[in-house]
């Protein structure tokens, strides 16, 4: 239930977590009424309509990060012994669509005793994540300056604009939320463009045609 917490803590709310988890958000509900009630303690309150951590909540989020990690270290270590090894690998959804099937098999043929564990988010935040170990490496849509990460360039892509040949239309620049790599290279060639007061949609998921 530590991860469906730290799912909650880390995705802002339910809903990010059943995201995250690949579950229905009362899945997430429960598991949560289940782990207060056997600490005896609230662990979130609403303010608004944002979950916010109790000093109880805070607490145990700190021993959760210690927790996890330290669960992630002992199953490495036991697959290290057996000759094999986990893999965490952060990227965007589109990436892991788009790039990894083929590359994962590929992979797999050369390197059997790797487990590849695959995690989804924002350029922004899987950043935050290799620098606090939650995954090995990631592959985002813009380069981070940071003296404690290395960048390899793996990929060249270019971001193209689609528009009907014969036909009136308005103009609408399809992005994902703030943190997204490509996001931010898309606001920027619209500023270039002078394409300003083109309208702008926030897309949450792989559905859109602007991914992170």
């Amino acid at each position: 239930m530590l991860k469906t917490f730290k799912a909650v803590v880390d995705e802002d709310g339910i809903k990010g977590a059943a995201d995250k988890l690949h579950t229905v958000q009362s899945n997430i509900t429960n598991r949560i009424k289940k782990l207060e009630k056997e600490l005896d303690t609230k662990l979130f309150t609403i303010i608004g309509r944002k979950l916010q951590l109790t000093p109880s909540g805070q607490q145990l989020c700190e021993y959760a990060d210690q927790i996890l990690q330290l669960e992630y270290q002992a199953t490495s270590a036991i697959l290290r012994n057996r000759g094999t090894y986990e893999l965490r690998v952060g990227m965007p959804e589109t990436f892991a669509a788009v790039h990894m099937p083929m590359a994962l098999k590929k992979f797999k043929l050369n390197h059997a005793e790797i487990r590849t564990k695959i995690h989804t988010d924002t350029s922004e935040r899987l950043v935050f994540s290799v620098l606090n170990n939650k995954v090995d490496c990631a592959a985002i849509g813009n380069a981070p300056k940071h003296e404690n990460l290395i960048i390899i360039p793996i990929v060249k892509e270019e971001l193209i604009m689609v528009t009907p040949r014969d036909s009136e239309h308005d103009p609408v620049l399809f992005v994902r939320d703030e943190g997204c790599g490509y996001r931010k290279h898309a606001l920027i060639w619209q500023q270039k463009a002078g394409r300003g007061n083109d309208e702008l949609m926030v897309m949450s998921s792989a559905d859109g045609n602007e991914q992170c």
